[in-house]
């Protein structure tokens, strides 16, 4: 419920749902894509279009992470994506 009028928001954004791949071509360094074995059953499809546009990107799945994995699975989390993150600093 806290969230509700967030979500409220970025529903009425007439772009809120568009997705640039054009753009996203353009990006070359590496991406993380991820989701939970059990998030919402739209988010994988849209990773797949996403990772089509991203060629070297990586997939990763939490097992049992739900839509937070950063508080279910704290870290797993921190171990798969620290490397990215870190990778971007020394870049």
């Amino acid at each position: 419920m806290r969230n509700a009028p967030t979500y409220l928001d970025e529903m009425r954004d007439p772009d809120g749902l568009d997705l640039d791949l054009a753009a996203l071509k353009a990006y070359w360094e590496p991406a993380l894509l991820t989701n939970s074995d059990n998030s919402p059953p739209v988010f994988s499809p849209i990773l797949d279009r996403i990772a089509s546009a991203l060629p070297q990107s990586e997939r990763h799945v939490y097992v049992g992470g739900g839509h937070a994995p950063h508080v279910a699975l704290p870290q797993e989390y921190a171990r798969v994506t620290l490397p990215y993150a870190l990778a971007g600093e020394q870049g």
